[in-house]
């Protein structure tokens, strides 16, 4: 099965799985899953903060409203936390995988305004059926110390999910 991405950000979702109506797992307990991309949680979590901190607060609800603005704000920084250690845990296979083939850096375009500064650096892999590229928060460019940079990097246009095909597809000789 492809893995699924996230329509606005072409990054792939993580999955929850809740008890309920759906397929029996391992265990044999029917879970439903759900799908669900950190970045755009995170977005709601935030904007959930900022409706409840946009409240008006009177003297009778300040104790509920406060309660439930903290709530929203650990939830949020939860979210954070998660998304962070699954793209640090995914740079550290990218780093690794950077050693066994021809790999190097690239600066996505600071034409693209769209796109965060802190996520502007890009590691490519030229493995054997195709380029592999992924963003790399300025964060984690410690483990890539190993690479050299190249200024004229260019991205050949794979999708996120063919990216992860040629991976798959990838053989040890």
């Amino acid at each position: 099965m492809a893995e699924q991405l996230c329509e606005v950000h072409d990054t792939p979702l993580f999955t929850d799985a809740f008890p309920g109506m759906g397929v029996v797992d391992a265990d044999g307990q029917e879970v439903q899953y759900k799908y669900y991309c950190p970045c755009c949680r995170i977005a709601k979590l935030e904007q959930r903060v900022k409706e409840l901190q946009g409240l008006p607060f009177s003297d009778r609800n300040y104790g509920a409203m406060k309660s439930r603005v903290e709530s929203a704000e650990q939830e949020r920084d939860e979210a954070v936390c998660a998304k962070n250690s699954a793209y640090s845990e995914r740079n550290k296979l990218v780093a690794a995988l950077s050693k066994f083939l021809p790999s190097y850096l690239g600066k996505h375009p600071d034409s693209d305004l769209d796109w965060e500064d802190d996520w502007r650096w890009i590691v490519f892999i030229n493995a054997p059926n195709g380029q592999l590229s992924w963003h790399i928060h300025d964060s984690e460019l410690q483990l890539f110390n190993h690479l050299d940079t190249d200024n004229n990097a260019v991205w050949d246009g794979h999708t996120t999910e063919e990216k992860y095909i040629r991976l798959a597809e990838l053989r040890v000789k």
